[in-house]
């Protein structure tokens, strides 16, 4: 046994090694549980470190214990011997015996110091024993001190990680409280963007009944409007059929007007002596004080219409050719006054009646041949200048042919007639013929016509199922300008090819008088002009003449003598048209 340095509490070397031993348990258990906090653990870090914590306060008394312990067992100093010669109450016998540390001494005895023995081998086992225990407590205590240190190290790097973790789930507390601010805000604004967003559907789908309530409408009104104008087409329509079915029952020439723009200087000239009192009524006055004289038509064009309005008028007529009806257009007027422009024109929205009707009856054709008729045009081109006649398609350029009589027909002798497939060969045909045609300038027109040039189509007709078949001939005549000499100052060529024109204008003139008459003979013969218009003026086909009028008030006079002539043919009986199908 051993006693405390107090000299009160006992402690033996199986209560060190308990202690010891709990020591290590606990420093153990705080290392297992460093390195399960460390590795997860399977628990969360905050009740992780809540625990190790907890083992930590737990084990500190334990081991500040232990060393105290540790420092209050040191090794019990052996008291050096009595002397035995000194007498003191001490050295007086005891009764009996008693065993008093690790000596026994006798009752009644003095003990000397030469007297008192050794310890026994038994004490000295002891001691040896005691001395060997405290070294393996000493080795244990400082391991378990150096594990205690090792383990408060890491519980310290974990306690600062735990802080880390603590501060930054402050952080992400905060931000999450940041974020849930914001995410109710954001709702808030989802919330009434999705009302705004409601509001703005039931607003657009409000507007769309409304637009579709509003486009019903129009197309009521627009079906209404097609219909109604539709309606006022086809009475205009039936007028114009039932118009032209008097006229051809009446057998008259059919007569429109036509009055050009004033072009460069006319335009300062005076325009007043020309008017239009009625939709197919032109007026003239010589003079501003004359009252206007009526000269009605079968239509008045003033100086607005376009080429496409022109034809409008004139489809019909060309039409009846694929009926089986001659139609005879001709243009007449004063030089300068927009004839050729009108039966030939330009290019684009400038084309004439020429190129207008070709492409026209292509396009009535194929309606046509849904009805079993089959179609081929040929054309030719010749010109009329000094009272010759001229190829104007023929090779080499401008032959001259001669007109010959043929089973009671005059036809010009070998003229070229070429087949047009398509709008594309007609155009290069017309070319052809512009390059050879006569021109020259002149006092009235810089690029005036100095002859009569006459297109004539050659349409041949059959029906496939019923047989029938169609002849029948489309000419288009640009008649050279009338002139004065006086007026023109014309000499030399221009002299000739005047006199030539207005001879010929003058026995056409002669011709239409002795029809309106009923003359028993008609001078077709005097010209060659008037000899290839026969089969136009002599009954059998359906003929109109285009009055070309100059507004300016310089070309007073000759626009009076056009419309006194375009008068008079109004007015003349050729007969009523006959149907070429056999």
């Amino acid at each position: 046994l051993q006693m405390s340095s107090s000299g009160r509490t006992p402690l033996t070397s199986m209560q060190t090694s308990r202690d010891a031993a709990l020591t290590r348990a606990t420093a153990t258990k705080l290392k297992r549980r460093s390195i399960s906090l460390a590795n997860g653990g399977g628990t969360t870090a905050a009740a992780g470190i809540k625990r190790l914590r907890t083992d930590v306060s737990a084990a500190r008394p334990t081991a500040a214990a232990a060393a105290s312990t540790s420092r209050s067992q040191p090794t019990r100093p052996v008291r050096p011997p009595t002397p035995t010669n000194l007498t003191t109450p001490m050295n007086r016998p005891l009764p009996g015996s008693m065993v008093t540390g690790r000596a026994t001494v006798a009752a009644g005895s003095v003990a000397r110091p030469s007297a008192i023995r050794p310890p026994s081998t038994v004490t000295r086992t002891r001691t040896l024993s005691g001395s060997t225990s405290r070294g393996v407590v000493d080795e244990e205590k400082a391991k378990m001190r150096a594990d205690l240190a090792e383990a408060i190290q890491k519980v310290g790097a974990k306690s600062q990680e735990c802080d880390l973790l603590t501060t930054e789930k402050e952080e992400l507390a905060k931000s999450n409280d940041e974020l849930r601010r914001e995410l109710v805000e954001v709702k808030g604004k989802v919330r009434a963007e999705k009302n705004a967003r409601e509001t703005t559907v039931m607003e657009l789908q409000e507007e769309r009944r409304a637009h579709e309530e509003t486009r019903e409408a129009l197309a009521r009104s627009k079906e209404s409007e097609t219909r109604l104008k539709r309606e006022a087409i086809d009475k205009d329509e039936a007028m114009r059929v039932l118009h032209n079915a008097v006229v051809d029952l009446k057998g008259r020439i059919r007569v429109s007007v036509r009055v050009r723009p004033a072009l460069g200087k006319e335009r300062e000239e005076s325009t007043e002596h020309l008017s239009y009192p009625e939709p197919n009524t032109i007026g003239f006055a010589a003079t501003g004080k004359d009252k206007p004289q009526p000269f009605a038509f079968n239509n008045v064009y003033g100086p607005n219409y376009s080429q496409s309005r022109i034809f409008e008028s004139v489809q019909e007529l060309i039409l009846s050719v694929l009926h089986g009806y001659n139609v005879s257009l001709v243009a007449y007027g004063q030089t300068g006054s927009g004839k050729t422009h009108t039966m030939r024109g330009g290019e684009g929205e400038s084309e004439g009646l020429i190129p207008r009707a070709v492409r026209y009856l292509f396009e009535q054709r194929h309606r046509l041949e849904d009805l079993d008729w089959k179609f081929d045009f040929f054309g030719s081109f010749l010109e009329v200048y000094n009272n010759e006649c001229y190829d104007l398609l023929s090779t080499p350029a401008r032959a001259k042919r001669e007109i010959k009589q043929i089973n009671g027909k005059f036809v010009v002798d070998d003229l070229t007639s070429e087949p047009i497939a398509d709008a594309c060969s007609m155009a290069t045909l017309l070319r052809k013929s512009d390059r050879n045609r006569t021109t020259a300038a002149t006092a009235c027109n810089e690029t005036s016509s100095r002859s009569h040039a006459m297109f004539t189509l050659t349409i041949k007709g059959k029906n496939e199922t019923t047989g029938a078949t169609i002849d029948c001939v489309l000419k288009l005549v640009d008649l050279a300008g009338s002139e004065r000499a006086k007026e023109t100052g014309a000499t030399g060529d221009r002299f000739t090819e005047m006199t030539h024109i207005n001879t010929a204008l003058s026995n056409l003139q002669t011709c239409i008088r002795s029809i309106l008459t009923k003359q028993a003979h008609v001078p077709y013969r005097n010209s060659k002009l008037t000899t290839l218009l026969q089969d136009s003026l002599g009954g059998g086909s359906k003929c109109m003449v285009i009055l070309s009028l100059a507004p300016h008030h310089s070309a007073l006079n000759e626009t009076k003598r056009s419309l006194e002539f375009g008068r008079n043919m109004s007015q003349t009986f050729i007969g009523v048209a006959k149907k070429k199908e056999t």
